[in-house]
């Protein structure tokens, strides 16, 4: 009795339980929660239920209401080929300071228009599918000094689920050997990382040794890593990234 008394005073349940937080793995940190911490839950579900399912909640519930999915198919061409979701990964970011520096990184001559979600999510809308395509690998995207993740449009997207966590990143590669130099090894290198997406103007003209910076997309919800261990034919190198 007293050791579960202690572990409710230590965990704030009932007898000890203990709760892992939303969005960490418990066998190790994600990039996500270095950076922002636990996750809230989503209030609602994507699950497509069956007509035997639809016919035992109706019987639960007084009225259960169907959308026709013309309708919905309707507003969903609205957003679907020219908008985005985006998340401060830190701290929160007023929308209209995204709107402002989506138009000075995409050098646009309009206002985008970016619309706030739950739990800090905002949608964002271009005139043209070219100008998000574009917005997509331009980045890092960063306002206020928060990096933003930024994915296209899906449907049914629910705020807070975890559904969003692409970002775009230099990948700093410091003290590298030129023995890996080679523009295709870099890439390699990077892809162990995320999806490569470009070398910058001084590694790629190999003007600069002391470090190579490589533009790379990946999931903040993945496992971090803390580097890479590589090996040629004769020995191996490890490399923090």
């Amino acid at each position: 009795m007293d050791d579960n008394r202690a572990k409710e005073r230590e965990t704030g349940r009932p007898g000890g339980l203990g709760r892992q937080p939303l969005g960490v793995d418990s066998k190790g940190g994600s990039w996500a929660a270095v950076a922002r911490g636990p996750a809230n839950q989503g209030r609602w579900t994507r699950h497509q239920i069956s007509e035997g399912e639809l016919g035992a909640l109706k019987t639960c519930f007084t009225e259960v209401l169907e959308i026709p999915e013309e309708r919905l198919e309707k507003t969903r061409m609205e957003w679907r080929s020219t908008s985005v979701f985006m998340q401060s990964v830190g701290r929160k970011v007023p929308a209209e300071w995204v709107g402002r520096e989506l138009r000075r990184m995409g050098n646009l001559d309009y206002n985008v228009e970016v619309v706030t979600m739950a739990d800090d999510v905002l949608a964002v809308r271009f005139a043209c599918e070219e100008d998000r395509e574009a917005m997509l690998v331009r980045g890092p995207c960063l306002v206020a000094g928060q990096l933003l993740t930024m994915e296209r449009w899906k449907p049914n997207f629910i705020p807070g689920s975890g559904g969003s966590g692409r970002v775009v990143v230099w990948l700093r590669l410091p003290r590298l050997p030129l023995d890996f130099w080679a523009k295709e090894t870099l890439i390699q290198i990077a892809a162990t990382a995320g999806r490569p997406l470009a070398l910058d103007a001084a590694t790629d003209q190999g003007r600069k040794r002391g470090f190579a910076r490589i533009k790379v997309e990946l999931d903040i919800r993945t496992p971090l890593k803390p580097g890479i261990f590589m090996k040629g034919a004769k020995e191996g190198l490890e490399r923090k990234i």
